[in-house]
């Protein structure tokens, strides 16, 4: 198994898991509720998240901020 941190967040994958099975599981872990009281974690984290994905598979993503942590990725 092997253990990896995201801020303060620390996933743990064994080998056999997929790729794509291992992102949805970690997004998944990823608090995005949004109780309408700017107080949540908001979206910022889980487009963070996805950003780094996406760079180390070589593309170029760019997270955008209608408002704070209310991120999206282009």
């Amino acid at each position: 198994m092997t253990a990896t941190r995201y801020g303060r967040l620390r996933f743990v994958t064994s080998p056999t898991t997929s790729t794509a099975v291992e992102t949805l599981c970690d997004l998944i872990r990823i608090d995005t509720t949004n109780d309408g009281t700017d107080d949540g974690p908001g979206e910022r984290l889980a487009a963070e998240y996805a950003a780094t994905r996406l760079s180390n598979a070589g593309l170029e993503p760019l997270l955008l901020e209608s408002a704070p942590r209310r991120a999206n990725l282009v």
